[in-house]
């Protein structure tokens, strides 16, 4: 079948010195060089065979080849066909020297003199080179001086879009989502989707054929048995039925497999000759293609037996030492080493739950018998954690149960591992129902848990797990200095150590102290990463962590005036509180809807007041933080002042319940004043707010207070005072860009904003644009804040600049040189920045922003 994309690839390769291609068996290497010169001409074509391995026989065909093409009968021609390749010299038009099956070649003497060839061949000589592995032909000079075009497995691999086209030509109908299921299965290796097909035609149940094609496609198993495997030399075939257990693998690895010392070398080498191994950027591990690593699994447990159990053995003992708890772990359970599994698990409970890899307790629990979790109190542990994932509360607490009963029997180092794991769940049980107390306490247990077997590296993920929990008890009781100290360095531990899971909870929470205390634009960008962090598959279990980032995220977006956005974060926080069991989260995102009642229609308040029944339900009397203590008294109120009944407006607010009243509850309560008209109550209440004299957690209240205290003062005629106030609040609001308190306080605020104007202001930009929402002369997208809240990067700017143009993303990818992903990776990203959704507002947000022209 004809590949226009392959084709392009070997056109642009030929206008140079040498095109290699370089591909496994069954690549499609050959047919793709038959189908791009069907229509040429002028074509030396040589496949090579094991008889060709020396200079005479090299040199005779490949003269004769290139003596064919240019219809030469110069005599002897076979005895001199170097001197017959040279001759293309004279020739005014290119030759194309194609050498099938190179791999063939393996004489020193024979690859020199090609190489010579190559460095100093004729201008109208182009070679083309198809092998299973790099000819030793001194490439690294060839890429030095760009004299090579590289086309590898990766390059020939068939798309969807061209295996679709391949089971169509082969008469077989599939629809999409299998044709996407066999090439990822395949990775788009050509014989695979082949093989696929010819057994396709046989078989009459497509679904259950492509659900099992990568465990029971007999025949790629037999082409991969025989073109590769029985290929290779004794110690290499040990070395790959050794390290295929292994998902990935490094030299390290390899070596504690093998016992060997080269084992970097090794994968090195079977890189090179195309062995279905590829190397991962930016490290030294390798991945067998999928297929690949079952044949070899396969005839590893077929010739080793139950000495497989000692590969998955020393491979758990590996990685447990190294730090990779979910490898580990799958070989633990690989080798059915109950003992050893629990072990690694005693050790690794930091890693597990500060990576929250979820997936890995929900495989190994689905794997092993329920008698074995129940004897085992730390797989009865990881079930409980898994449960605690999943939501169920109740299962959880039974298999905490199991635990604790199979734990009885557990003496010396097996009880310390098993309380030091007892504490890392119990911690993260109590985080989930929401008693402060619990939460501390089960804290405080954790920091004290006597482990002397932890490995230093998973004490020091302890301290991020304690830290971050204590983070969260200081936020949830306002004590906001504490709990950012706690945050920042359970960041900086997490970051450090890569536990994702908790480097995204303690940064959500940082984004909503600092949205509370009126840090918008860093609530905000630490919002925003800890979103991206979860987006981009860091962490497992992000919908619980998320809640505070979406409540910081709408509290941002409310003070900016956005009231679309707030709204939406703090759906998206509700959402994300419901599929959670954290009571804590449900309150924070119930709490926060307090802000968008100033702007809500009667629509919008009774979506506000079902979401508070809702939580009302299922809520214990004692369960709402002292964080949210204002926050719900002032839902409630401002529920009551919608429906105009200031009496219960004000027994909501409960101030006389409070010997010291929090200043966000007297700023409340001037509001319900204002609303009856009683400027004198207002203007008492105020007072201690204005003078600094009340203690307030929500930043929100020094704006809001001089606001109302303005409106007061025109009331009562005091044109002056209202003047002053006005810009106090004003003062307060630019560096950040409030807008909030002052369109919450609409229509009334206009006056004094108006006045503003004509007395004179050191904030006519501001003044304008809340002028401009209050008489609905704005849009809702200029209320957004007038400068980025996460500057673009350098590349992310390039890109940029080129969304005013009718160029695609191909075309875009292709000007800088990039892959299409990696465009689309920056247009997300730009997106995300400038809050916009689309191309098109992504360059009118650009343009506002004087980002671009």
């Amino acid at each position: 079948m004809a590949r226009p994309r392959v084709d392009a690839l070997l056109e642009a390769g030929s206008a140079g010195r040498l095109t290699l291609v370089s591909a496994p068996p069954g690549a499609g290497k050959t047919t793709a060089l038959l189908s791009w010169l069907a229509d040429r001409e002028r074509i030396a074509w040589v496949s090579l065979t094991d008889r060709d391995d020396s200079l005479q026989a090299f040199w005779n065909r490949a003269g004769a080849a290139v003596a064919a093409a240019r219809r030469s009968s110069a005599p002897r021609a076979r005895a001199r066909g170097f001197d017959t390749i040279r001759a293309v010299e004279d020739d005014d038009e290119p030759l194309l020297l194609v050498l099938d099956d190179f791999h063939a070649i393996r004489n020193p003497d024979v690859l020199a003199a090609f190489a010579e060839l190559l460095f100093d061949a004729p201008e109208q000589l182009r070679s083309v080179v198809a092998s299973r592995r790099d000819p030793d032909i001194e490439l690294h000079r060839f890429r030095l001086y760009g004299d090579v075009t590289e086309i590898r497995a990766s390059e020939l691999a068939f798309t969807a879009a061209e295996a679709a086209s391949l089971f169509a030509a082969a008469g077989i109908e599939l629809d999409q989502a299998h044709v996407e299921t066999l090439v990822r299965r395949t990775e788009g290796w050509a014989a695979g989707l082949r093989f696929a097909a010819l057994s396709l035609r046989r078989s009459g149940d497509a679904e259950y054929f492509v659900t099992a094609f990568d465990e029971s496609e007999r025949a790629a198993s037999d082409y991969l048995l025989h073109e590769v495997l029985v290929r290779q030399e004794p110690q290499s075939r040990d070395f790959l039925l050794k390290t295929a257990h292994c998902d990935r693998v490094c030299g390290a690895l390899a070596n504690a497999l093998t016992g060997r010392s080269d084992g970097e070398r090794q994968l090195a080498e079977l890189e090179r000759n195309n062995v279905f191994l590829t190397r991962e950027p930016g490290g030294g591990w390798y991945r067998y293609s999928a297929l690949f690593s079952e044949l070899l699994r396969a005839e590893a447990a077929y010739e080793a037996g139950d000495d497989v159990k000692i590969v998955h053995h020393d491979a758990a003992a590996w990685f447990a030492s190294n730090g990779h708890a979910l490898d580990a772990l799958r070989h633990a359970i690989a080798g059915e080493d109950d003992a050893l599994t629990a072990e690694l698990i005693g050790s690794l409970w930091p890693q597990i739950v500060g990576e929250g890899q979820l997936d890995v307790a929900t495989r190994l629990t689905e794997r092993t018998a329920p008698a074995t979790l129940r004897r085992r109190p730390q797989l009865a542990l990881l079930a409980a954690w898994q449960q605690l994932g999943s939501g169920d509360l109740g299962e959880a607490d039974a298999w905490l149960a199991v635990a604790a009963t199979a734990a009885r029997k557990l003496r010396g180092e097996e009880l310390q591992l098993y309380e030091f794991g007892r504490a890392v769940v119990g911690l993260d049980r109590a985080r989930r129902g929401g008693d402060l107390g619990e939460i501390e306490a089960a804290a405080d247990l954790l920091a004290d848990a006597d482990s002397p077997l932890l490995p230093a590296r998973q004490r020091e993920r302890r301290r991020a797990l304690v830290l971050c929990a204590r983070g969260g008890v200081a936020m949830w009781r306002g004590e906001l200095a504490d709990a950012v100290l706690a945050f920042e360095e359970a960041v900086e531990l997490s970051r450090r150590l890569e536990l994702h899971d908790c480097e995204v909870d303690a940064t959500s929470m940082l984004a909503l102290v600092d949205a509370v205390g009126g840090h918008l634009r860093r609530a905000a960008s630490r919002a925003n990463a800890a979103v991206s962090l979860a987006d981009c598959g860091a962490t497992k279990r992000g919908a619980a962590h998320l809640v505070p980032a979406h409540a910081a995220l709408a509290i941002c977006a409310f003070e900016w005036g956005d009231d679309a956005a707030g709204t939406s974060a703090l759906d998206t926080a509700w959402r994300a509180a419901e599929t959670s069991s954290r009571h804590t989260g449900r309150a924070l995102a119930v709490a926060l809807r307090a802000w968008s009642i100033g702007y809500a229609s009667v629509e919008g308040a009774e979506r506000v007041r079902a979401h508070l029944s809702a939580w009302s339900r299922g809520a214990r009397s004692e369960s709402v933080p002292p964080l949210l203590d204002a926050p719900f008294r002032i839902l409630r109120s401002r529920l009551a002042l919608a429906d105009g009944d200031f009496a219960a407006a004000e027994a909501a607010l409960r101030l006389g319940d409070d010997h010291d009243p929090a200043g966000e509850l007297r700023v409340a309560a001037a509001r319900v004043a204002l609303a009856r008209d009683d400027v004198a109550d207002a203007t008492t209440l105020l007072e201690p707010v204005l003078g600094g004299e009340t203690s307030l957690l929500y930043e929100r209240a020094s704006i809001e207070a001089p606001v109302l205290q303005s409106l007061a003062a025109m009331r009562v005629g005091d044109v002056g005072g209202a003047h002053t106030w006005i810009e106090r609040a004003l003062d307060l609001a630019e560096p950040e860009g409030v807008r909030g308190p002052f369109l919450d306080a609409a229509p009334g605020v206009a006056e004094p904003l108006r006045g503003a104007i004509r007395l004179g202001t050191a904030h006519r930009w501001l003044v304008a644009a809340l002028l401009a929402v209050a008489d609905g002369r704005a849009s809702e997208t200029a209320a957004l804040p007038n400068e980025l809240l996460e500057p673009l990067s350098e590349r992310e700017e390039v890109v940029l600049r080129y969304l005013p143009t009718l160029m695609s993303n191909p075309e875009i990818a292709g000007e800088l040189f990039v892959s299409v992903n990696t465009v689309k990776t920056h247009l997300k990203s730009i997106y995300r920045k400038l809050g916009v959704s689309h191309r098109r507002e992504a360059v009118r947000r650009a343009r506002e922003l004087r980002l671009i022209a």
